[in-house]
């Protein structure tokens, strides 16, 4: 008689038992639970520096570009560059916010800072009459927006 577990031609079941899939599963979860959370964390780290330096390149264009308006080549006119100077000043787009969730992510809108929407849902925000460029979005009060 013949082993229930053999083929007929003589070969064992493959196969894993409920156990051991058991097992893997919790493991797989657990591994996830760890995992999960410190990419999120990494993710929103990098999202931080890419716009901090972003705002920081940025604004070292305005504050040269108002010193250059107030040198003799510039006209001596001490001011803040228009926002269509500033545009022309990087290439006709600013780079994307990484925090904006709308479909125009490198938008630039004029705007004071008295006005500022902090349920804007993406791009950047200009004041050319005291030269601040911020975030125009928001994901948290004193957020990006704030820096």
């Amino acid at each position: 008689m013949q082993c229930p577990c053999r083929y007929s031609h003589g070969t064992a079941h493959g196969g894993f038992t409920l156990v051991e899939l058991v097992i893997v599963i919790v493991v797989l979860g657990l591994l996830g639970a760890v995992a999960v959370p410190r990419f999120i964390d990494f993710s929103d780290s990098a999202k931080e520096a890419t716009t901090r330096d972003i705002l920081g390149d940025v604004r070292s264009d305005i504050a040269s570009r108002s010193l250059k308006n107030a040198l003799q080549d510039g006209g001596g006119d001490a001011r803040y560059p228009t926002l269509e100077e500033l545009m022309k000043s990087m290439g006709g787009e600013a780079p994307p916010n990484p925090y904006s969730r709308g479909d125009k992510p490198g938008a630039v809108v004029e705007a004071e800072r008295a006005d500022k929407d902090y349920g804007a849902e993406g791009g950047w925000a200009y004041d050319p009459k005291t030269g601040e460029f911020w975030a125009h979005t928001t994901t948290a009060p004193g957020k990006e927006s704030s820096w």
